[in-house]
Parts: C-alpha cells; structure tokens; sequence
C-alpha cells in the first residue's frame, strides 16, 4: 500500500497503542465533560455519563492491540488511526439516543472567510447558518457571528462589570446540556423557562416576556399581566 510509505504510516505501532491505552485509563470513571477548543474558533463539548465511558472503552479500538496476531486485535488502514474519542458505540450503536453535544468545528469554510475577512472583501457568498443552509452575508457579517463560541461568552461575561441577567429555556440544548450549569458559574443571574427551547416558541414566548419585564423590574410584572 502506498500509504505506509508516508513518514505517518511509519509511526510505530507499538507506541500507538501505549498512547491508546493510556488515553482510556485517563477517561474519569465517573460523569465527565470532554471539551476541546483552539484559536481558529473551534469550540465544542461532550458530556459523558459513566455509561457512556464503559461503553466505549469497551471496544476493540481502546485496547491499543494494533497487530493482527491474536483475536480481538484491532487494525485500520493506517496503524496511525487511533479510537474515536466518541462515536455510536458509546450508545450501543442506538440511533435515537440523545447526546449532550455541541458547539461549533473550524473548517475549511471558516478559512476561507478568515482571508475574505482579512482582505476586506465585502462580496457576498452563501454560508451555512444554523437551519439556513445557503444565507448569504459577506465574510465581515458571518464572522461578527461565528466567533463568539462557548469559550469566548463564558470569558466576556466573568469580565463584566454590570448586572447581567440571562433567560434561556431548560429545553435548550443548542450548545450541549451543559450550557446552562456553565453559564450559572459565570453568571448567578440565570433564568431557566421551564420547557422552552431555544426560540421560546408557542406558549413560552409569554414567560419569555415575564421574564424581562421582571429582570427590568417593571410594574407589570409583578401584576402578571402576560399569562
């Protein structure tokens, strides 16, 4: 195969699967979150129950036995390619299993907004946004958007000097479930609208209101004119 002359497929084996299983014994036993980020924008989170973990760790891949020379072994294209930190195993392979995921990866489109951005280029070009599949915006605008991840509110919200108040629905999980226990540390005036998403449509929309005429403190509030 030419892709074991590459200097990747050259990487031993061996210290492969130490790396692997060194990475399994480092997992907690116990509820986790597995969150990775970078300077790019790249922002996202994994909750993982103690489930989870023994469900993935259970696999072949996470036993670090790279070398066809017993059953069990597990062996990809490139002895390089370790486990997945997460994938369906962790469910059973259930389909229909609801995963504390979220946040947002780098990608090649972000890359090419970022030159945009620099350049000053104000075309307009059609981005993914949400459950809009082709918005067309320029580089500036989208940017003005997608920068502002998990890591980058929490931070701008510790530094804040005035009340802040925050209103989100328990059912909003846009994200990852996590969102609302790591905005109640950077911020202890948190409003959770019981069963509301994260548009508070349909009948939220009228706790949504009482909600910020109480965070304004104004009359009508208390009066509960908006049920």
């Amino acid at each position: 195969l030419d892709l074991l002359e590459t200097p990747q497929g050259r990487f031993p084996v061996e210290l492969v699967g130490d790396i692997i299983r060194a990475t399994a014994r480092a997992l907690p036993e116990n509820a986790f979150t597995m969150q990775w980020s970078d300077a790019r924008g790249s922002d996202f989170a994994i909750g993982f129950t103690s489930e989870m973990r023994n469900h993935l760790l259970a696999g072949n891949r996470w036993r670090g036995r790279m070398l066809a020379d017993e059953p069990g072994c597990y062996v990809h294209y490139l002895p390089t390619h370790g486990p997945n930190l997460w994938d369906r195993t962790a469910h059973l392979n259930d389909n229909a299993a609801q995963v504390d995921m979220g946040g947002q990866q780098w990608q090649k489109t972000e890359t090419d907004l970022q030159h945009k951005f620099n350049d000053k280029d104000a075309s307009l070009v059609q981005y993914p946004l949400s459950f809009c599949k082709k918005y067309p915006t320029s580089a500036q605008n989208y940017m003005s958007y997608a920068s502002w991840q998990r890591t980058r509110v929490l931070k701008v919200l510790s530094r804040l000097k005035v009340p802040i108040t925050i209103i989100m629905g328990d059912g909003d999980t846009r994200l990852g479930a996590s969102w609302t226990s790591a905005l109640k540390k950077a911020n202890p005036s948190l409003v959770v609208i019981k069963g509301a998403d994260h548009f508070m449509s349909g009948e939220y929309e009228f706790d949504l209101l009482n909600a910020v005429l109480a965070a304004l403190r104004l009359p009508q509030a208390k009066q509960g004119l908006f049920h």
